[in-house]
C-alpha cells in the first residue's frame, strides 16, 4: 500500500508550467526523424511528449544533442530551452531556474526569454512546494515551524511580491500605449494596435499565473483558517476581476470563472460557490457540431471541474442532498458530446473523473446512497492505490490518492459513521494534508474502534496508529506520540510502518530519559532500545543516536545532545565482525563542541572542551582516521577562532597538520583546510594562504570549497595597499570568474561591478571595462524595471564617489525623469538614495560653484528622502523594530539635510530639529547611533 500521504504541488502546478510553455514558446509539434535547419512542428511536439507526456528527460537529452548539431540558430534556442526543462522534470528545480535565466540572456529575442521571469515564479512555486512536504512531514514544533516559515517567506518575497509588481507594471504599460493609440495617427495606429496587443497577452498571462500561485498556496494553509480565508478571498476577488474585465481571453475566462467558484466555495461561501460553478456545469460551445477534438476537451474538462466544485461546495454547506439533487438532475439529461465521464476515459481527464468520482461518493455516502458512494470511491482506490499506478504515473497517483483523503475528511465533517477502519484511516490523512493535525489525531482513533473485521483492517490501524504518532509528534505531544508508537511497535509486528515506529519509540524515550537517573522513562528507553533493535540492525542504533543529537544541537539543547553523542559506541558488530563506528570521532568532536557552547563561562570552557578533543588526536592518528584527526583539529581551532574568540595564532597551529602531516581527499580534511585558509586570509598571511590554495586546486579541483578559498584570499588581497598585492587580486578574480561552481555566467550586475573594482585596482582595466559594460547590458536587456534603476544608481554612486559629480548628477537625474512618480513615491528600494545620492552630487559640484541653487535642489531631495525613509522606518517599527544598516541610513541622511540648512544660514532651524529629536528619543538620550550623534551633537555646538 502507498496511501498518497501529501499531494504534490508539482502535478498543481503543470497546467501553469505548460501554459506559459504554450504561450510563450513556438508552436508545437511531432516526430522522431532527425532533420537539418529550423526545427519542424513535428519535431517541436515530439520533444515535448518525451518530456512531458512521457516523462523521459534522458531519451529527450539524447534526442536533442544529436538534433541541435544541424539546428538552425531558432532552433537551437528552443532546444536549448528544452534541456533546462528537462531538469525540471528531473527535480532540479533551482538548475532549471538558473538556465532559464542563463538562456534569457543568451537569446533576448526567443519567445520564451520574455516570461523568464515568470518561469521564476512558477520555479519558485516548486520551492513552495517542497518546504511545505516538510512542514506536512516535521516531526517536531520546531521543525515544523522552520519549515511553515521558510514556505511562507517564499510566498511573500519570490511569488506574491513579484506577481503583484509585474501586474502593476504591466498594467501601467498597457494604459500607456492604449493612450498612444487614441492620439496615434492612422499610419501609427496599426503599429500600436499591434504592440497593445501583445503587451495585453503578456498582462493577462501573469494575470492569469497569479489566479494558479493564489490557488497553491491557499490550499497550503490550514484549512478553515483565517489566513486561508484571507487568500481565498483575495482569489476570488482577483478571479471575478478577470472573468468580468478580460473579454479577449474567452478561454481562460471559463477557467477563472471556475477558480472563482473554487476558491469562494474555499472561503466557506458554499452557496455563493455553487451558484458560480453551476454556470459551468453544463456548458455547452457556441458553434454547432460537429466540434473539433479540442473543443470537446475544453467544455469537458469545464464541465467536470465545475461539478465536483459544486457538489463539494454542498459539502462544505453540509448540504449534501442539494449536490444529490444537483447529481439526478444532470444524469436525467446528459449531453452525449460532453459526458462526464466515458469509456475508454481519455487519459488527459482522467484525474479530473476520478476526483468528481471521489467527490461524489462522499455525496452518495453522506446523502444515505452508501451502495454507490462505496462502489465509487473503492473503485479509485483500487485504480490507482497500487505498485502499478504508481510507477506507471506517480504523479498522478498520488495527486488521486491524496484527493480521496481529503474526501474522506470531509465526509468525517459531513457525520457519517458505521465506516470501516480504511476510511477513518485515509480521513486522518486527509485532516493531516489539510494543516489540522489534532482533527487527524482524533479521527485516527476512530480506526482503532471501527467494526470492521476485513483482512486489511489491521493494517489500517497500524496506519493510524502511525499517524497519531506523526501528528503528536509535530505538536510537541511527546507522550501520545511514544504511546502510539509502542503499542503499534508491540502489537503490529507484521505492519509496513514497524520499523519506523520502532525508531520514533525509541528516538521519544532517549529524548525523555534523564541521563544517569532513574526514573519511568529510562525505565521505558529499555522497552524502546529492544523495539529498536529487533527491527534494525548493524549502524542503525548508532546513526539514530547521531540524529538526535544532530536535531537537539539545531534546537540548542547543548546539553541533551552532548550526551548524545557521547553515548555512541565507537565499534559496532556485524555478524562476527567488530568494526569501527566511521563517525564515532566526529561525534566525540560534537560533543566537545557542545560542551563549549553550552557554558557561559568561556575560557573554563574552552580549556574543559580542548581537554576532551587532544587526547582523541592520537586515536584517530593511530586508527589512520583522516576524516576523524581533520574533524577534531577542525572543532578544536573553533574553540579558538570563532564567535567566542579570536586566537588566530591557536587555531593556525591546530589547523596545520591537516596540510602538512595528514592527505587524501576525505571531505572533513577539505572542510578544515578550507577553514585554515580563512584564518590565514583574514589574517593577512597570504603566502600560507597560497599553499592551501594549491593544494585545494590539487585534490578538489570541482568543489565549492576551491571557489570559496579564492575569494577569501581575493578579499585579503584586495585589502592590502601593496599594487603587487592589488594585482594578484585581479589576477585570482579572472581565475575565479572562470571556476565551475563560481555562477559567475548567472550572477547579476551587483557582483559584476564589485569584481571590476578590484580589477580596476589591479590594472586590469580592459578586463573591467567588458565586465562592466555586460553588467550595463544585462541590466537593460532584461527590460527589469528595479535592475535598471539598481545599475543606473550603483554607476552614479561610483562617479561620485570618484569625484564625478556632473557624471553623476546626469544619470541620477535620467533616474528621477523616468521614475519620477515611483522614485517621488518610494516605490522602489533605491528610490530615497537616488534622492541622497543626487545632493551629494550637487554637493561636490556646489564646492565649485557656490550657487545657492544647488543648496535649495540639495534640500528639497533630502526632504523628499527623508519622507520616504520615516514612512518605511515606522512599518519597521510596527513590524519588530529596524535594523542597525537603517538606522545609520536613516540619521546619515537626517544629518546631510541639516549640514545643508546651516550652510543656507538656517541654524535656528537646525537647533530646533535636534531638540526635537532628542525629545522624541526621551530627554537626555541620544537618537542617533554614536558616531553619528558625535556629529550631530558637534552640528548643534556650531550652530549655537
Amino acid at each position: 500500500m502507498t496511501h498518497g500521504f501529501l499531494t504534490p504541488v508539482w502535478t498543481k502546478i503543470v497546467p501553469g508550467l505548460i501554459l506559459a510553455t504554450v504561450l510563450l514558446a513556438p508552436t508545437a509539434a511531432s516526430g522522431q526523424s532527425l532533420g537539418r535547419g529550423p526545427l519542424t512542428m513535428e519535431e517541436t511536439r515530439f520533444v515535448g511528449e518525451l518530456l512531458g507526456t512521457y516523462g523521459s528527460p534522458d531519451l529527450a537529452r539524447v534526442w536533442i544533442e544529436s538534433r541541435i548539431k544541424s539546428a538552425d540558430s531558432g532552433g537551437r534556442a528552443t532546444l536549448e530551452f528544452a534541456l533546462a526543462d528537462a531538469l525540471r522534470i528531473e527535480g532540479d528545480v533551482d538548475g532549471y531556474e538558473a538556465e532559464i535565466q542563463r538562456l534569457a540572456k543568451k537569446y533576448p529575442n526567443h519567445p520564451r526569454a520574455k516570461g523568464a521571469q515568470l518561469e521564476s515564479v512558477l520555479a519558485a512555486l516548486l520551492r513552495l512546494s517542497d518546504a511545505n512536504t516538510e512542514m506536512v512531514f516535521a516531526t517536531s514544533p520546531a521543525q515544523r515551524q522552520q519549515s511553515m516559515d521558510l514556505r511562507d517567506r517564499i510566498w511573500n518575497e519570490e511569488i506574491e511580491k513579484v506577481l503583484s509588481e509585474n501586474i502593476r507594471r504591466l498594467n501601467d504599460q498597457v494604459s500607456k500605449t492604449e493612450d498612444k493609440v487614441i492620439k496615434a495617427s492612422e499610419a501609427e495606429r496599426d503599429e500600436l494596435a499591434g504592440q497593445l496587443g501583445e503587451e495585453t497577452r503578456i498582462r493577462d498571462l501573469w494575470e492569469f499565473n497569479r489566479l494558479n500561485a493564489y490557488k497553491i498556496y491557499a490550499a497550503m494553509l490550514p484549512d478553515g483558517s483565517e489566513a486561508s480565508q484571507e487568500k481565498y478571498v483575495a482569489l476570488a476577488n482577483f478571479a471575478d476581476e478577470f472573468v468580468n474585465s478580460r473579454y479577449e481571453n474567452f478561454g481562460r475566462r471559463y477557467e477563472a470563472q471556475l477558480i472563482y467558484g473554487q476558491a469562494l466555495s474555499a472561503a466557506g461561501q458554499a452557496e455563493e460557490a455553487a451558484m458560480a460553478l453551476e454556470l459551468l456545469v453544463d456548458i455547452e460551445p457556441s458553434a454547432d457540431p460537429p466540434y473539433s477534438d479540442d473543443v470537446i476537451f475544453f467544455i469537458r474538462q469545464m464541465r467536470i471541474e465545475a461539478l465536483t466544485g459544486s457538489l463539494r461546495a454542498y459539502n462544505r454547506a453540509g448540504q449534501p442532498q442539494d449536490g444529490l439533487d444537483l447529481l439526478d438532475f444532470l444524469y436525467e439529461d446528459e449531453q452525449p458530446d460532453f459526458p462526464y465521464r466515458s469509456k475508454p476515459e481519455s487519459p488527459e481527464l482522467a484525474t479530473l473523473v476520478a476526483l468528481l468520482d471521489v467527490e461524489e461518493g462522499v455525496t452518495r455516502l453522506a446523502s444515505g446512497d452508501r451502495p454507490r458512494g462505496f462502489e465509487l470511491i473503492r473503485g479509485v482506490i483500487e485504480q490507482f492505490d497500487n505498485s502499478e499506478a504508481y510507477s506507471t504515473d506517480p504523479a498522478q497517483a498520488r495527486e488521486i490518492v491524496t484527493g480521496v483523503n481529503r474526501g474522506l475528511s470531509r465526509l468525517q465533517e459531513l457525520g457519517a459513521g458505521n465506516l470501516p477502519a480504511e476510511f477513518y484511516a485515509r480521513a486522518a490523512l486527509g485532516f493531516r494534508d489539510r494543516g489540522l493535525p489534532e482533527t487527524s489525531i482524533e479521527t485516527a482513533k476512530l480506526a482503532l474502534y471501527a467494526e470492521d473485521s476485513s483482512k486489511q483492517a489491521n493494517d489500517w490501524r497500524a496506519e493510524a496508529l502511525y499517524e497519531i504518532g506523526e501528528s503528536s509528534d509535530a505538536l510537541g505531544r511527546s507522550i501520545e506520540a511514544a504511546l502510539a508508537y509502542q503499542e503499534l511497535a508491540e502489537n503490529y509486528p507484521e505492519s509496513r510502518m514497524v520499523a519506523m515506529a520502532a525508531q520514533n519509540f525509541f528516538a521519544i524515550s532517549g529524548d525523555m530519559a534523564a541521563p544517569g537517573e532513574s526514573g519511568p522513562w529510562n525505565d521505558l528507553l529499555v522497552v524502546a532500545e529492544k523495539l529498536f533493535a529487533d527491527n534494525s540492525a548493524g549502524l542503525g542504533s548508532e546513526q539514530l543516536k547521531l540524529q538526535q543529537a544532530v536535531e537537539a544541537e539545531l534546537e540548542g539543547d547543548y546539553r541533551k545532545a552532548r550526551d548524545l553523542f557521547r553515548r555512541i559506541s565507537k565499534t559496532y558488530t556485524e555478524g562476527e565482525e567488530e568494526k569501527l563506528v566511521p563517525f564515532f570521532f566526529r561525534a566525540r568532536a560534537g560533543a566537545a563542541r557542545c560542551l563549549f557552547r553550552s557554558s557561559s563561562e568561556v575560557d573554563q570552557a574552552r580549556k574543559d572542551a580542548s581537554g576532551e578533543i587532544l587526547p582523541l588526536l592520537a586515536q584517530a592518528r593511530e586508527a589512520r582516521s583522516v576524516g576523524g584527526e581533520s574533524v577534531l583539529r577542525y572543532e578544536l581551532a573553533k574553540l579558538h577562532w570563532g564567535d567566542r574568540g579570536k586566537d588566530a595564532a591557536e587555531a593556525i597551529k591546530v589547523l596545520n597538520p591537516v596540510l602538512t602531516v595528514i592527505s587524501g581527499n576525505n571531505v572533513y580534511r577539505e572542510g578544515a583546510l578550507l577553514f585554515l585558509l580563512e584564518i590565514l586570509s583574514s589574517e593577512g598571511k597570504t603566502v600560507e594562504s597560497e599553499t592551501i590554495l594549491a593544494e585545494l586546486r590539487k585534490v578538489w579541483p570541482d568543489s565549492q570549497t576551491l571557489v570559496a578559498g579564492t575569494y577569501y584570499l581575493i578579499e585579503a588581497y584586495a585589502a592590502s595597499s601593496s599594487e603587487e598585492n592589488r594585482r594578484r587580486a585581479g589576477e585570482l578574480v579572472l581565475d575565479w570568474i572562470r571556476l565551475p561552481g563560481s555562477g559567475f555566467e548567472e550572477s547579476g550586475p551587483g557582483v559584476r561591478l564589485g569584481l571590476a573594482s578590484i580589477l580596476i585596482d589591479g590594472g586590469f582595466s580592459a578586463e573591467a571595462a567588458e565586465m562592466l559594460s555586460k553588467a550595463q547590458e544585462e541590466a537593460l536587456s532584461t527590460g527589469d524595471q528595479s535592475l535598471v534603476i539598481g545599475v543606473s544608481f550603483f554607476l552614479a554612486k561610483a562617479a561620485n564617489a570618484a569625484g564625478k559629480n556632473r557624471e553623476a548628477l546626469d544619470s541620477l537625474n535620467d533616474i528621477i525623469e523616468n521614475y519620477e512618480d515611483l522614485t517621488y513615491g518610494g516605490s522602489y528600494n533605491e528610490a530615497p538614495f537616488v534622492l541622497i545620492q543626487r545632493a551629494s552630487a550637487e554637493l561636490g559640484l556646489y564646492q565649485a560653484d557656490r550657487s545657492a541653487k544647488r543648496l535649495t535642489s540639495m534640500s528639497e531631495d533630502l526632504q523628499a528622502a527623508i519622507a520616504i525613509l520615516d514612512q518605511r522606518r515606522k512599518s519597521l517599527l510596527f513590524s519588530g523594530g529596524t535594523n542597525p544598516v537603517f538606522e545609520r541610513d536613516y540619521w546619515s541622511a537626517w544629518l546631510q539635510y541639516m549640514e545643508v540648512l546651516k550652510a543656507q544660514d538656517r541654524c535656528e532651524d537646525v537647533v530646533q530639529l535636534i531638540r526635537s529629536r532628542r525629545l522624541m528619543a526621551g530627554d537626555g538620550k541620544d537618537f542617533a547611533p554614536a558616531d553619528l550623534q558625535a556629529r550631530f551633537d558637534r552640528l548643534e555646538k556650531d550652530c549655537k
